[in-house]
């Protein structure tokens, strides 16, 4: 178990008796494959479910005991393999041996956390099969929701338990998991920026107070709505998809073919509703390759970026965060996903 875990916590919107199984002292647990355009991974969580004791008063004049529920962090995994399933079209058993790899890590994961109750397991495919034809797609979402019901005694599995993901999605869920690990749910306004750059897409997500949506009027499409914390909120989210980094040699190849996705999906937005900016996944690893940063969670100026963030909007003096990890946990969607999925079933 991962040791100095630091105490997390996500509010809850379900009553705990929709899941009998999940019953005093067991720990509530997704698992997430994430079927990637250049790698495949999975991420396996374990949590504790919280109660916030009510006050007095709110006893007296308004509420029972016991206020709002919560999700703590008690135990993940997060392991890789290379090779994405939409790399291997034509060959029908790796694309078998890399689900079944990483259900290996699943099974050893519930091993090590008996007091898991029901446990959902999900595979999330991502840019590299939403660009595929619907045949291609189709053969590969088959096989993996075929392996998938040989582990329904051991995992929680439905007919939505195989999926496409949805660029939006991503994004979200990618923004979700920073600021959940940085504690920032409780003050919405002072949540970060966050640029995820995958292996097919780029993803750029942030919260809009209501303010700031007459910004807006015109390109309402970038504007999503979601239910986080119990209230209805806004999103500046927009996705730009057919970037293909594994093929990518160097880092001003790469920002010459990023810079043209940002500026056409975000558009030359000045918006006050971007504090401070994070940037995860290809972002951080093509900066370290290219030797503008040496570690996780390290600052650089926008302007060493040449001219690829001039689509946000932000001057050259602004900061941005190159990371990888928070605390020792590393940054992917697949962690929003699960609380998604979590709060929707618990």
């Amino acid at each position: 178990m991962t040791t100095n875990m630091k105490k997390i916590i996500v509010e809850v919107n379900a009553e705990a008796s929709v899941q009998k199984s999940n019953r005093k002292g067991h720990l509530y647990c997704a698992v997430i494959i994430d079927a990637g355009s250049t790698g495949s991974r999975i991420l396996a969580t374990a949590f504790k479910k919280i109660f916030i004791k009510r006050s007095t008063l709110e006893v007296m004049f308004c509420c029972s005991g016991f206020g709002e529920k919560y999700f703590e962090l008690y135990h993940y995994i997060f392991q890789r393999t290379e090779g994405g399933l939409s790399q291997f079209i034509d060959d029908k058993q790796k694309r078998e041996n890399i689900i079944r790899n990483l259900l290996e890590q699943a099974e050893d994961f519930m091993n090590e956390n008996p007091r898991c109750g029901r446990t959902p397991l999900l595979l999330k495919a991502t840019a590299g099969l939403r660009l595929l034809n619907e045949k291609d797609r189709d053969e590969i979402i088959n096989q993996a929701k075929d392996i998938f019901n040989e582990y329904s005694k051991v995992f929680q599995v439905d007919e939505n338990s195989v999926a496409i993901m949805d660029g939006d999605d991503e994004g979200l869920f990618a923004w979700f998991t920073v600021n959940y690990l940085l504690d920032n749910l409780q003050d919405f306004e002072s949540t970060e920026t966050i640029l995820d750059l995958g292996g097919g897409s780029l993803q750029v997500t942030y919260y809009l107070p209501n303010y700031n949506l007459h910004h807006f009027f015109y390109n309402t499409k970038y504007v999503i709505e979601r239910i986080i914390t119990g209230k209805r909120r806004h999103f500046y989210n927009q996705s730009g998809a057919n970037l293909s980094t594994h093929s990518i040699e160097n880092y001003n190849k790469c920002w010459a073919a990023i810079q043209p996705i940002v500026v056409k999906t975000v558009g030359e937005l000045k918006d006050k509703s971007i504090n401070s900016v994070i940037a995860i996944s290809f972002f951080y690893d093509v900066a370290y390759n290219a030797q503008l940063i040496q570690k996780t969670g390290q600052n650089i100026r926008i302007e060493r970026f040449d001219e690829a963030a001039k689509g946000l909007g932000i001057t050259k003096d602004s900061i941005i965060s190159l990371d990888k990890f928070i605390g020792d946990i590393e940054l992917s969607w697949a962690l929003g996903a699960a609380y998604e999925h979590l709060i929707d079933e618990f």
